[in-house]
């Protein structure tokens, strides 16, 4: 644990942020709590290392070494000692949240699979994305995005239709490869 005088010697603000870790208060959170507590905890760490490094590299240019250097940097390196405890302590509350979370949802999803209520949402987009298939499975499927003639805009007028997205120009590509692999294929067979 991180010295009282170290923590006595932070901001307020940091202070609090060093208590709300404690193991009592950590109990009383949710998983999103936690996560919100982890992220702020990261965020302070974070600065404080950075101004430690910083400090220690002109501490060095200074002083003419990193062994000259340290004895003045040591309350930075403190800082961040008491920071990363912290950070350790809510990390493990947090993955016990969420594991706890996640076996609640996996009891819950077995229970209603064993009852026999599968979701009805589950069936529906099951029929979907058959329907999808067989729709984009007929010649002509989908419409393009864009017009060629449009000035580059598509055809929502957000902006150019991207080419890695637009599925009409992904089977395009698709049948210039099979023809370029035809056309091969024909001038092996002459030779």
């Amino acid at each position: 644990m991180a010295t009282k005088a170290m923590v006595a010697s932070l901001t307020r603000a940091e202070q609090d942020l060093i208590r709300e870790t404690e193991p009592k208060r950590l109990a009383k959170l949710d998983a999103d709590e936690l996560g919100n507590v982890q992220d702020r905890v990261r965020k302070a760490r974070n600065r404080h290392a950075n101004q430690y490094r910083r400090d220690g590299a002109q501490a060095v240019k200074k002083s003419g070494g990193r062994g000259k250097a340290r004895p003045a940097n040591t309350r930075n390196a403190d800082k961040v000692e008491v920071f990363e405890e912290a950070l350790a302590r809510v990390s493990l509350a947090y993955s016990k949240a969420l594991s706890k979370s996640a076996a609640g949802l996996k009891s819950d999803r077995l229970d209603a699979k064993k009852s026999g209520k599968g979701s009805a949402k589950k069936k529906d987009d099951a029929k979907s994305k058959k329907g999808g298939a067989k729709k984009a499975g007929k010649k002509g499927g989908a419409k393009k995005a864009g017009k060629k003639g449009s000035g580059g805009k598509a055809a929502n007028g957000r902006g150019a239709v991207n080419k890695r997205h637009d599925p009409t120009s992904k089977n395009e590509r698709r049948g210039n490869r099979n023809t370029r692999r035809k056309s091969r294929q024909k001038l092996r067979a002459k030779r």
